[in-house]
């Protein structure tokens, strides 16, 4: 059984980035089943996401993510995880 992959926390904004700007532009769904982005009459394996050039949206919305990571960093410490 292989393991599954981890994603580096560009790769998770990129992909996210991406599936929003498809929900809302090009009215994009997500079927967990098949790991696939269905759209209009076709469809893309959930891999592609990560793809920067996929969208218009990527480019900015990961330096706008890094740009409120590091705000909040600079607030103080987060608060500790209670169990």
């Amino acid at each position: 059984m292989t393991e599954p992959r981890t994603y580096s926390h560009d790769e998770l904004a990129t992909a996210l980035a991406n599936l929003e700007w498809l929900v809302r532009n090009r009215d994009a769904t997500f079927h967990p089943p098949t790991d696939t982005v269905v759209c209009g009459d076709g469809g893309f394996g959930v891999e592609s996401l990560l793809d920067p050039d996929l969208t218009p949206a990527t480019q900015e919305t990961i330096e706008q993510f890094w740009a409120e990571v590091l705000a909040e960093t600079a607030e103080g410490d987060p608060p500790e995880a209670t169990s």
